[in-house]
Protein backbone atom coordinates (compact mmCIF):
# COMPACT_ATOMS: atom_id res chain seq x y z
CA UNK A 1 0.00 0.00 0.00
CA UNK A 2 1.59 3.42 -0.78
CA UNK A 3 1.76 5.87 2.17
CA UNK A 4 1.45 8.63 0.11
CA UNK A 5 -0.61 9.75 -3.17
CA UNK A 6 -0.35 13.57 -4.75
CA UNK A 7 -4.02 14.28 -6.01
CA UNK A 8 -3.98 17.88 -8.82
CA UNK A 9 -6.12 19.40 -10.68
CA UNK A 10 -4.72 21.80 -13.20
CA UNK A 11 -5.59 24.45 -15.93
CA UNK A 12 -3.93 25.03 -18.53
CA UNK A 13 -4.19 28.87 -20.57
CA UNK A 14 -4.15 29.26 -24.26
CA UNK A 15 -6.12 27.37 -27.14
CA UNK A 16 -5.91 24.98 -29.65
CA UNK A 17 -1.65 23.53 -29.79
CA UNK A 18 -0.16 25.91 -27.31
CA UNK A 19 -3.24 24.65 -24.88
CA UNK A 20 -2.29 20.90 -25.84
CA UNK A 21 1.34 22.13 -25.17
CA UNK A 22 1.30 22.70 -21.77
CA UNK A 23 -1.30 19.99 -20.55
CA UNK A 24 1.87 17.77 -22.12
CA UNK A 25 4.42 19.38 -20.41
CA UNK A 26 2.07 20.07 -17.44
CA UNK A 27 1.69 16.40 -16.93
CA UNK A 28 5.19 15.33 -18.53
CA UNK A 29 7.05 17.55 -15.36
CA UNK A 30 4.50 16.46 -12.79
CA UNK A 31 5.06 13.05 -13.18
CA UNK A 32 9.00 13.46 -13.40
CA UNK A 33 9.06 15.19 -10.75
CA UNK A 34 7.15 12.88 -8.49
CA UNK A 35 9.13 9.73 -10.03
CA UNK A 36 12.47 11.37 -9.02
CA UNK A 37 12.28 8.84 -5.75
CA UNK A 38 12.53 12.32 -4.11
CA UNK A 39 10.48 12.84 -0.57
CA UNK A 40 9.00 16.39 -2.21
CA UNK A 41 6.53 19.06 -0.43
CA UNK A 42 3.67 20.33 -2.25
CA UNK A 43 4.93 23.95 -2.63
CA UNK A 44 8.40 22.08 -3.53
CA UNK A 45 6.43 20.51 -6.43
CA UNK A 46 4.71 23.54 -8.20
CA UNK A 47 8.29 25.53 -7.71
CA UNK A 48 10.32 22.39 -9.65
CA UNK A 49 6.92 22.89 -12.12
CA UNK A 50 7.44 26.01 -12.50
CA UNK A 51 11.51 26.26 -12.77
CA UNK A 52 10.71 23.43 -15.49
CA UNK A 53 8.02 24.90 -17.88
CA UNK A 54 9.90 28.27 -17.50
CA UNK A 55 13.00 26.77 -18.90
CA UNK A 56 11.47 24.46 -21.67
CA UNK A 57 9.34 27.82 -22.89
CA UNK A 58 12.72 30.21 -22.32
CA UNK A 59 10.68 32.41 -20.76
CA UNK A 60 12.16 35.56 -18.38
CA UNK A 61 8.84 37.47 -17.43
CA UNK A 62 9.79 39.79 -21.11
CA UNK A 63 6.36 41.16 -21.77
CA UNK A 64 6.81 40.12 -25.27
CA UNK A 65 6.75 36.41 -24.94
CA UNK A 66 4.02 33.88 -24.62
CA UNK A 67 1.96 34.36 -21.59
CA UNK A 68 0.70 30.62 -21.54
CA UNK A 69 0.89 28.85 -18.33
CA UNK A 70 -0.75 26.86 -15.27
CA UNK A 71 -3.30 26.92 -12.91
CA UNK A 72 -3.07 23.84 -10.47
CA UNK A 73 -4.13 23.06 -7.15
CA UNK A 74 -2.09 20.41 -5.92
CA UNK A 75 -2.47 18.19 -2.70
CA UNK A 76 -0.29 15.35 -1.01
CA UNK A 77 -2.39 12.74 1.53
CA UNK A 78 -0.18 10.91 3.80
CA UNK A 79 -2.09 7.89 5.04
CA UNK A 80 0.59 7.31 7.93
CA UNK A 81 0.33 10.86 9.45
CA UNK A 82 -3.09 11.29 8.19
CA UNK A 83 -1.57 14.64 7.37
CA UNK A 84 -2.61 16.41 3.78
CA UNK A 85 -0.09 19.23 2.44
CA UNK A 86 -1.97 21.68 -0.17
CA UNK A 87 -0.25 24.34 -2.45
CA UNK A 88 -2.02 26.06 -5.55
CA UNK A 89 -1.20 28.34 -8.15
CA UNK A 90 -3.79 30.50 -8.77
CA UNK A 91 -6.48 27.76 -7.80
CA UNK A 92 -7.93 27.55 -3.98
CA UNK A 93 -8.55 24.28 -1.87
CA UNK A 94 -12.29 23.88 -0.41
CA UNK A 95 -12.38 21.32 2.17
CA UNK A 96 -15.41 20.59 4.33
CA UNK A 97 -15.75 19.35 7.49
CA UNK A 98 -18.52 17.95 9.58
CA UNK A 99 -20.61 20.18 7.17
CA UNK A 100 -18.28 23.35 7.87
CA UNK A 101 -16.83 24.80 4.60
CA UNK A 102 -13.08 26.14 4.86
CA UNK A 103 -11.29 27.29 1.69
CA UNK A 104 -7.65 27.58 0.92
CA UNK A 105 -6.22 30.57 -0.55
CA UNK A 106 -4.23 30.10 -3.58
CA UNK A 107 -0.96 31.83 -4.14
CA UNK A 108 -1.37 34.02 -6.54
CA UNK A 109 1.28 33.30 -9.35
CA UNK A 110 1.10 30.80 -11.94
CA UNK A 111 3.43 27.49 -13.25
CA UNK A 112 5.29 29.54 -15.83
CA UNK A 113 5.96 33.57 -16.84
CA UNK A 114 8.36 34.67 -14.43
CA UNK A 115 6.46 37.40 -12.07
CA UNK A 116 8.10 40.64 -10.84
CA UNK A 117 9.50 38.74 -8.05
CA UNK A 118 9.85 35.12 -7.56
CA UNK A 119 8.96 33.81 -4.69
CA UNK A 120 8.30 30.03 -3.17
CA UNK A 121 4.72 28.35 -3.35
CA UNK A 122 3.43 28.07 -0.01
CA UNK A 123 2.62 24.97 1.73
CA UNK A 124 -0.48 24.71 3.75
CA UNK A 125 -0.31 21.54 6.18
CA UNK A 126 -3.70 19.86 7.52
CA UNK A 127 -4.43 17.29 9.31
CA UNK A 128 -7.23 15.19 7.96
CA UNK A 129 -10.22 13.39 10.07
CA UNK A 130 -12.35 10.50 8.42
CA UNK A 131 -15.08 11.69 6.80
CA UNK A 132 -13.29 14.91 5.30
CA UNK A 133 -14.48 16.08 1.70
CA UNK A 134 -11.88 18.13 -0.97
CA UNK A 135 -12.50 19.85 -3.57
CA UNK A 136 -10.03 21.14 -6.73
CA UNK A 137 -11.45 22.88 -9.38
CA UNK A 138 -10.55 25.32 -12.20
CA UNK A 139 -12.62 28.21 -12.93
CA UNK A 140 -14.78 26.92 -15.52
CA UNK A 141 -17.84 26.39 -13.62
CA UNK A 142 -17.67 29.56 -11.97
CA UNK A 143 -16.75 31.77 -15.07
CA UNK A 144 -20.25 30.48 -17.14
CA UNK A 145 -22.07 33.01 -18.48
CA UNK A 146 -25.92 31.78 -18.07
CA UNK A 147 -28.96 32.07 -20.18
CA UNK A 148 -31.22 33.81 -18.66
CA UNK A 149 -28.88 36.30 -16.69
CA UNK A 150 -26.16 36.52 -18.96
CA UNK A 151 -23.84 36.62 -16.06
CA UNK A 152 -21.57 34.48 -14.88
CA UNK A 153 -22.14 31.78 -12.08
CA UNK A 154 -19.86 33.23 -9.85
CA UNK A 155 -17.12 31.61 -6.97
CA UNK A 156 -19.57 32.15 -4.29
CA UNK A 157 -22.32 30.35 -5.80
CA UNK A 158 -20.10 27.76 -6.64
CA UNK A 159 -19.24 27.15 -2.90
CA UNK A 160 -22.67 27.42 -2.40
CA UNK A 161 -23.64 24.49 -4.12
CA UNK A 162 -20.95 22.21 -2.88
CA UNK A 163 -21.61 23.12 0.53
CA UNK A 164 -25.37 22.24 0.01
CA UNK A 165 -24.47 18.60 -1.57
CA UNK A 166 -21.69 17.62 0.29
CA UNK A 167 -23.62 15.34 2.28
CA UNK A 168 -24.42 13.04 -0.47
CA UNK A 169 -22.27 10.25 -2.42
CA UNK A 170 -19.68 11.59 -4.52
CA UNK A 171 -21.40 9.92 -7.85
CA UNK A 172 -24.12 11.98 -6.81
CA UNK A 173 -22.22 15.09 -6.41
CA UNK A 174 -21.03 14.64 -9.73
CA UNK A 175 -24.57 14.59 -10.92
CA UNK A 176 -25.65 17.57 -9.16
CA UNK A 177 -23.03 19.72 -10.20
CA UNK A 178 -23.72 18.31 -14.11
CA UNK A 179 -27.29 19.19 -13.36
CA UNK A 180 -26.86 22.47 -12.35
CA UNK A 181 -24.14 23.69 -14.69
CA UNK A 182 -26.72 22.70 -17.63
CA UNK A 183 -29.74 24.34 -16.61
CA UNK A 184 -27.62 27.57 -15.81
CA UNK A 185 -26.10 27.39 -19.07
CA UNK A 186 -29.08 26.30 -21.15
CA UNK A 187 -28.11 27.12 -24.28
CA UNK A 188 -25.25 29.75 -24.39
CA UNK A 189 -22.01 28.53 -25.74
CA UNK A 190 -19.94 26.91 -22.87
CA UNK A 191 -16.68 29.75 -22.65
CA UNK A 192 -14.11 27.31 -21.38
CA UNK A 193 -13.38 23.49 -19.99
CA UNK A 194 -15.16 22.78 -16.65
CA UNK A 195 -12.89 20.23 -14.01
CA UNK A 196 -14.40 19.62 -10.75
CA UNK A 197 -11.95 17.30 -8.36
CA UNK A 198 -13.65 16.22 -5.25
CA UNK A 199 -12.38 13.14 -2.93
CA UNK A 200 -13.38 12.20 0.53
CA UNK A 201 -10.37 10.59 2.88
Amino acid sequence: NRQKICIAAGDCTGHGVPGALMSILGISYLNEILHSGVNLNANRILNLMREKVMKALHQTGNCTETKDSIDIGLCIVDFFTGKLQYSGANRPLIMIRNGELTEFKPDKMTIGVAPLKETPFTNNYINTISGDSFYLFSDGFSDQFGELTDKKFKYKHFKRIIHSIEALPMALQKERLESTFKEWKGSTQQVDDVLVLGFQL
